[in-house]
């Protein structure tokens, strides 16, 4: 980078493209909702209503998740051009004060006395008078300091603008939203879990009776992998045994859930109740798989099955997880898995849970104003917000008409710092007038006065703690929580 590049920098005209990208994410959006207009087929009920319904629905979901990319990608470079514009006039005011005192602009924003010109003449004399010299010395390096430091903002800022744009700008079409449904074969423990052909063998060498990862999904992968998608398996199926439950009787598969990796623990036939498990940030690796299946494993019993599902493109990092396109495009796809467990098991209760940014997937999942989610009851651990209003504004479908909504915020958890915060995500659903049935297992009514100071209080102790983060991961080993899920 060179002086002049920031001199002569046309910044206004990438204020004009800011604009053009900002305008095209409203076009973008209103596209968005003109689909959803097409997805209403009075009189048309069945499977292929349903199906349409939900291509339609999927569409309009990449749609809106393009639409927040070109909108974000406008406000950013906004954004950037407005700090540009104020290092671009204090980097002008310099050099020209530079060269009406007679210095010399290097490109790398050095300045030296001495230039052409009557003006460059006289301080390259005065650099050379004892009695003037000092000053002309200290005029150099307060002017060579201003420019120097003017670059490297300029360059720490196009790093830091080009990593946001980066993420802003990464629209991920995501799985399909309504996989086919597939038979379960008679007498296979957890072999169900929506894939296409139903795979019931391929049991691994090692793994206990009723264990099983997926042939389809090792068969074209490293060793190393398939020692990863195992140990992801022996995860759940440890959690059953420190229980007492047999993984062998209980089943135990790591399989496509919804065109992604996933894992199924329980027969979803007959189970009586049905959970599925949604993950937040930096999930969408084997490692979030595990944790997944670790916590499947913590919370299935006989007669209920959990599917830890990883079906959208969680959130790579915080900055990333400050957007809200991998919700949209998520819930999209899980108001699809949904639909279909309520297809396949109609008489089973059927219970979504959400940790950190999953439950921003439960939030849009339950935002559409046609489209509902088949959920009787959602659990939200740590969220950082919901865009509902309240929880009478989310768009559940329950077998009996009446969804049950529960909150789970640890003290301490420093999303809570987070939450409410209206431009990240939206309102804190632990807040009593959010309207959830239940925040930590008691009414919201009934929680103490000085709730709030206390929860603000040891949100900035997790803060200051020295371990940042651990209150935040602690929902999946509290027990209190955990009875919870499991419906005690």
């Amino acid at each position: 980078m060179k002086v002049r590049d920031i001199t002569d920098a046309r910044i206004a005209r990438a204020n004009l493209s800011a604009r053009v990208w900002s305008a095209a994410g409203e076009e973008l959006g209103a596209g968005a909702e003109g689909l959803d207009s097409l997805a209403e087929f009075p009189g048309w009920s069945g499977t292929a209503s349903d199906g349409m319904r939900h291509r339609i629905s999927a569409s309009s979901g990449r749609l809106r998740s393009a639409s927040l990319a070109a909108g974000a990608a406008g406000d950013l470079l906004e954004l950037h051009c407005g700090v540009l514009t104020a290092v671009q006039l204090a980097v002008v005011a310099t050099v020209r004060t530079a060269e009406a005192a007679g210095m010399t602009v290097h490109d790398d924003g050095r300045v030296t006395a001495g230039r052409a010109g009557a003006a460059g003449t006289v301080a390259a004399v005065l650099s050379h008078v004892p009695a003037a010299s000092g000053a002309v010395r200290s005029a150099e390096a307060a002017l060579t300091a201003v420019l120097r430091a003017a670059m490297t903002t300029v360059s720490c800022l196009d790093t830091a603008f080009a990593l946001q744009v980066h993420a802003v700008t990464s629209v991920e079409p995501g799985p399909d939203p309504a996989p086919a449904p597939v038979p379960v074969a008679p007498g296979t423990a957890g072999s169900w879990a929506l894939s296409p052909d139903g795979v019931t063998d391929g049991v691994t060498d090692g793994v206990p009776e009723g264990v099983r990862v997926d042939p389809r999904l090792t068969g074209s992968v490293t060793p190393e992998v398939q020692e990863e998608l195992l140990e992801v398996a022996t995860a759940a199926a440890q959690e059953l045994v420190l229980r007492g439950l047999d993984p062998g009787q209980t089943g135990v598969e790591v399989t496509t859930v919804g065109g992604a990796p996933g894992v199924v623990v329980g027969d979803i036939t007959t189970a009586d109740r049905i959970t599925t498990l949604v993950s937040g940030t930096g999930s969408s690796d084997l490692g979030g798989l595990r944790d997944s299946a670790a916590l499947a494993g913590r919370i299935s019993a006989p007669g209920h099955a959990t599917v830890a599902w990883h079906g959208y493109a969680a959130p790579g990092s915080l900055p990333e997880a400050a957007l809200s396109g991998s919700a949209r495009s998520g819930g999209t796809s899980l108001r699809g898995l949904q639909s279909t467990l309520r297809e396949h098991s109609p008489q089973a209760r059927l219970s979504v849970v959400g940790h950190s940014y999953g439950t921003r997937v439960i939030d849009e999942a339950a935002g559409d104003d046609i489209f509902a989610l088949d959920a009787d009851e959602i659990h939200l651990m740590g969220s950082p917000g919901m865009t509902a209003p309240t929880a009478g504004d989310l768009n559940l479908r329950a077998t009996d008409g009446h969804a049950e909504v529960h909150v789970h915020k640890t003290p301490g958890d420093v999303i809570g710092l987070v939450a409410d915060i209206p431009r990240i995500h939206g309102d804190d659903p632990a807040d009593p007038d959010w309207g959830a049935d239940s925040v930590n297992g008691v009414p919201p009514g009934q929680a103490p006065a000085d709730r709030q100071w206390w929860e603000t209080a040891m949100n900035l102790w997790g803060l200051t703690d020295l371990d940042v983060g651990d209150e935040h991961g602690s929902y999946r080993g509290d027990e209190k929580v955990l009875g919870a899920l499991r419906g005690q």
